[in-house]
């Protein structure tokens, strides 16, 4: 979106790792959260996303977002995305307001739709990676990727998408590396509310896998136990309840859609991987557990998409615009994307001058040895999961803090630099607040606690080469 009212009036340049249809949009299944009916209303969807957030969000960023939902699903439907005409419903919402496209594979049609419009006003270079962010005294001047070097850009967006790959299992594509958080904090940007990984509940547990949106339960589909009993009494709580609820059931847990009218017309793409992988969702019960889905936090923002680097945005996963808080409403991910895209656009278009910025100058990848990718995906599972214990968590710090003090081997990439960078983070995030809201369970602080509200987790590199955690780690008022 981004790119395509940036083509307009200015020179775009779209980099991506892979083809730049493989994405966590393309694979997003529900659909968009839109306000769109006589009887419901914007305010009411902000309402529930406040309160999915559990109080963490910034209000006034949620409005704006709600407020601009119907208008970006016109702008959408205008530009070809074939919107059907019922609305479905999904987890913590008051209303069905779910618009969903080819059955379930909307984020699939919306990105087909944009790249289709964008793809002759841009110059696309896929199959390259960005290793580097270079910045001078808080000001991008260059960015470095595998193959050539962009000298003094007018403005550089990161729409790199989440983390999933840090966890054994993932909803996430496989290019999911944390790239556009590890970069921007390595160029000096602010990071913050990293311990808030959602995991989404329902995850074929099958070889191959595959995610099976929550759009199936808002059909009537029931979460039940070995014996057939449900597990909870209501199926469409926010994520984090029901993925708590499945991770510490002591039998395996199924997602019977047995009874839900029209199942293979309604979602054709999960009735094919689930086919794939040895089940009928009309005849079988599905196994289902959590699995990584979505960084709530990521790259500070503001509403512009501006981060404290001066020419640098962040939008989508990738960015923190806290309107997700502490536990993101089903299907507000494409909509936040595609609301702070457009917001972006703008004030890059405009020439408006910078807000503050910071003194920092990028400082370079990590040069230590790396852990291997399925070991560190195991550890941040059991450790910084969906459940987190402090005594956990301090074993997890310090199995990253021992590869700090090993010489680096020449099998080092950068998505391994990156994962080991975001591991850091989201583990000392995790540490650090000593309570259960949202996504981030505590065990050993299982309940909300008053002194956290309003509060947010924050890293910055202060200096050139910093390491040390401690020195730029800070607790800071949420914006609202």
């Amino acid at each position: 979106m981004a790119a395509l009212q940036l083509s307009e009036t200015e020179d775009v340049v779209l980099i991506s790792k892979t083809e730049a249809t493989v994405s966590n949009s393309t694979r997003a299944q529900g659909g968009m959260a839109a306000a769109v009916t006589a009887n419901d209303d914007t305010l009411t969807h902000a309402t529930d996303t406040m309160q999915a957030g559990y109080g963490h969000g910034n209000a006034t960023y949620i409005q704006m977002m709600t407020r601009s939902a119907p208008k970006i699903a016109r702008t959408l439907k205008n530009l070809g995305v074939p919107f059907a005409p019922t609305l479905g419903h999904e987890g913590a919402h008051s209303k069905r307001r779910i618009l969903h496209a080819n059955g379930d594979q909307t984020g699939q049609a919306i990105t087909t739709t944009l790249l289709q419009h964008v793809k002759n006003r841009v110059s696309l270079y896929e199959h390259e990676t960005v290793v580097e962010l270079v910045t001078e005294k808080g000001q991008i001047t260059a960015v470095h990727t595998t193959k050539q070097r962009f000298e003094h850009p007018k403005a550089v967006i990161l729409a790199t998408g989440g983390a999933g790959q840090l966890y054994a299992r993932t909803s996430n594509v496989a290019t999911a590396t944390g790239d556009g958080i590890a970069l921007a904090y390595r160029a000096g940007a602010s990071v913050a509310d990293l311990e808030f990984v959602q995991f989404h509940p329902t995850m074929l547990e099958a070889p191959g896998g595959g995610l099976i949106s929550e759009a199936v339960r808002g059909e009537g589909a029931m979460l039940v136990n070995s014996d057939g009993e449900r597990i909870l009494r209501n199926d469409l709580a926010s994520r984090d309840v029901v993925a708590r609820a499945i991770h510490r059931s002591d039998t395996p847990v199924f997602l019977d859609a047995r009874h839900v009218k029209n199942f293979t017309k309604r979602f054709p793409a999960i009735t094919h991987h689930c086919l794939t992988s040895g089940y009928d969702p009309t005849v079988d019960p599905l196994p289902v557990a959590p699995a990584a889905h979505f960084m709530c936090g990521g790259v500070q923002t503001n509403a512009w998409g501006q981060t404290n680097i001066e020419r640098l945005y962040a939008i989508g996963e990738v960015a923190c615009t806290s309107v997700h808080g502490a536990n993101r409403l089903a299907s507000n991910s494409l909509l936040e994307a595609l609301v702070f895209a457009e917001k972006t656009s703008a004030h890059i278009a405009s020439g408006k001058e910078w807000r503050k910025r910071s003194s920092f100058s990028s400082s370079p990848p990590v040069h230590h040895r790396l852990p291997d990718r399925a070991e560190l995906q195991q550890k941040m599972s059991a450790s910084v999961g969906v459940e987190r214990h402090q005594d956990d968590l301090n074993e997890m710090q310090a199995y990253l803090k021992n590869f700090e003090s090993l010489p680096a081997d020449n099998t080092t990439c950068s998505e391994d630099d990156h994962l080991f960078t975001v591991a850091k983070l989201v583990t000392t995030a995790a540490q650090l607040r000593h309570e259960t809201r949202g996504a981030h369970i505590r065990t050993d602080f299982p309940h909300p606690d008053p002194k956290w509200q309003g509060k947010q987790i924050t890293f910055q590199l202060k200096e050139e080469n910093d390491e040390q955690t401690a020195a730029r780690r800070t607790v800071t008022p949420l914006l609202t």
